[in-house]
């Protein structure tokens, strides 16, 4: 016989049903059992100033669904590596998810070009990384979606991206499980495209590792009110475009749309996609934006986005702007990390390898001097390769474009211009050494997988080595990866120059003191004068020291010596200081060569 089921009973099984539709999985699919190993993978243990972006796409194949989904939850597992860490907290952090427009094996250094038009920003504020002792890695950041997001696989592959502006991370924290894949096989199925030392920079380097992130998702059922706008903030009357992206499984589409604008619960807009001016009232003027949306189906929908638009806004705010320029242009070699140890062997020559991220010349090669006791010579080999040196690979007479020894603190210059097309490998040993025939070899090191540029694209240093004599060989030794230290070599690159650069470190709040760091860049400068006036050019103007980019009166200049270090500037704790804005730039200047160079402009936008 048959009894019926009290309420209660009828309400808990209800829930066990409403979670046991939940579905939960890893991505890289396949992956939930195995541990990363990359001790310098990112974005939770990063700790740069200047902020950092962190971007993965994955695969549509990972997700068993055969529809839509609305993504829930997001967690990232802590590195296998470690045992022990405190935790802390990553402040001011955005997750924006989207359906990416690119396969995630054609990811594009561009950041927007991975996201697709229903990008959203599915959380911003501070995110907790979880303090732990445990030996295999645990989920130890966990980001709950306020609205889910929409995500279709049948639409493209999912695009995670991770944004922490410039400012101190608080806490001891460790890398997230981080898997390399080979992208002959692609067997992860993911990519990750990254910028290490900045939030604002609008490429960043592709590959070749995935972070191990738990994905929580419901199928897509039902009416859920959802919108974006064209812009969140700005100086009043601020006229804002609002576009609706409410989701329905109705096969009649959503009937109705109600705006409310300012937070009053008077119906503004009844329109899908309105546009809607906000008046200039006084600073941080914030305004909750509500749309409510119906079937005729499913129940109606209302989502509410507490503070959405802010007019005037008053708070801290450093932005770079413009470009900086040189009088003439000033040849450099790429940017190597900062000299750590010299390493003394008897075979043993160091250097690094990278992949070529569009055609380049190089010029010449020059080993850093860095030991004691300096040394007169130098050797230094090029490779070309069709693909990274596998562990133990011996080079081809082909393979070897330039071998030489020379002295050293002088650079040594290719006979034919080395030509590298995009998608190959340059590999480069390189040491300094004494005159005699077994002169020990001193290897300048420096940090390993380090992050640069090359003709303006991102590039990543990886560690090479190998445990020959190249003197004696050639360039004929067999090479060997290392995800350790790498060994410094110089290497000139044509069209490769270096225009000096500005960038805040702190927030320019009241009542703190943030600093203006100026990297002057050019060889024997004798110092710097930094500009500040109040308010940008609308164009830059070519003067002969290059572009000004600030408007005249210059209220303050400051004498820099050698035109690179930091400069401290307090700013008073007085609220009537609030939404000030300071427009700085510095002009670089080398009397001798009479060579001259202007930053970037960096704006200030005082607040609390």
């Amino acid at each position: 016989m048959r009894k019926a089921l009290s309420l209660t009973a009828t309400m808990a099984l209800g829930l066990m049903a409403a979670v046991s539709a939940q579905t939960v999985q890893t991505l890289p699919q396949g992956y939930l059992a195995k541990n990363g190993t990359q001790a310098t993978s990112w974005p939770w243990n990063n700790k740069i100033s200047t902020g950092h972006r962190c971007m993965w796409i994955y695969d549509s194949s990972h997700f068993k669904s055969t529809g839509p989904v609305m993504i829930q939850k997001l967690r990232w597992r802590s590195n296998s590596r470690y045992t022990t860490w405190v935790g802390g907290t990553h402040k001011n952090v955005t997750i924006n998810l989207s359906t990416s427009p690119l396969d995630f094996k054609n990811a594009s250094s561009t950041y927007a070009k991975n996201h697709g038009k229903d990008k959203t920003a599915v959380f911003k504020g501070n995110v907790t990384v979880t303090g732990s002792t445990h030996k295999n890695g645990r989920w130890y950041v966990e980001i709950s979606l306020k609205t889910p997001f929409l995500y279709d696989p049948s639409k493209g592959d999912l695009t995670i991206d991770y944004i922490r502006p410039a400012g101190t991370v608080s806490g001891t924290m460790v890398p997230v499980d981080t898997i390399s894949d080979s992208r002959s096989t692609w067997t992860t199925k993911s990519n990750r495209i990254q910028t290490w030392n900045s939030s604002t920079s609008a490429t960043g380097s592709v590959g070749p590792y995935t972070a191990i992130v738990e994905v929580t998702w419901l199928p897509a059922k039902g009416l859920y009110s959802n919108f974006a706008a064209d812009k969140t903030s700005g100086p009043g009357p601020l006229t804002v475009q609002f576009t609706d992206k409410t989701f329905t499984s109705s096969k009649g589409g959503v009937k109705s749309w109600a705006w409310d604008f300012n937070g009053d619960n008077k119906i503004d807009s009844t329109v899908q996609n309105p546009k809607w001016t906000f008046p200039k009232t006084t600073w941080d003027a914030t305004y909750d934006v509500a749309l409510t949306t119906t079937d005729g189906v499913f129940p109606t929908s209302k989502k509410t986005e507490k503070a959405f638009i802010t007019v005037d806004p008053s708070t801290a705010l450093a932005v770079n702007y413009g470009a900086g320029s040189t009088s003439t242009p000033i040849p450099t070699p790429i940017v190597l990390p900062t000299y750590k140890r010299t390493f003394s062997s008897t075979l043993s020559v160091r250097g690094f390898h990278f992949i070529a991220p569009t055609t380049l010349v190089i010029t010449g090669f020059k080993a850093p001097n860095t030991y004691s006791t300096k040394q007169t010579n130098q050797t230094v080999t090029c490779y070309v390769l069709a693909k990274a040196p596998s562990s133990g690979y011996s080079p081809k007479a082909a393979d070897i474009r330039f071998h030489g020894t020379g002295k050293a603190n002088a650079v040594l210059k290719a006979t034919k211009a080395i030509v590298v097309l995009k998608g190959q490998w340059v590999a480069i040993l390189g040491s300094t050494h004494g005159s005699a025939a077994n002169s020990l070899f001193r290897n300048s090191f420096g940090a390993g997988r380090f992050k640069t540029t090359v003709l303006g694209k991102p590039i990543t240093l990886n560690g090479l080595w190998t445990n020959s004599s190249t003197r004696t060989t050639k360039g004929f030794s067999k090479l060997y990866q290392t995800s350790g230290d790498l060994g410094r070599v110089f290497v000139h690159v044509a069209g490769n120059t270096m225009v000096p650069a500005m960038t805040t470190i702190g927030l320019p709040k009241l009542g703190s003191t943030p600093r203006l760091s100026i990297q002057g860049k050019i060889p024997g400068a004798q110092g710097g004068v930094l500009l500040l006036s109040g308010g940008r050019l609308p164009a830059p103007v070519k003067t002969a020291f290059g572009n000004l980019l600030n408007k005249l009166p210059f209220y303050l200049t400051v004498l820099i010596p050698s035109g690179t270090g930091q400069i401290p500037v307090p700013i008073p704790a007085q609220s009537s200081l609030t939404g000030i804005v300071l427009n700085y730039q510095t002009l670089i200047f080398d009397l001798k060569t009479s060579t001259y160079g202007m930053t970037n402009g960096t704006e200030w936008f005082l607040g609390k």
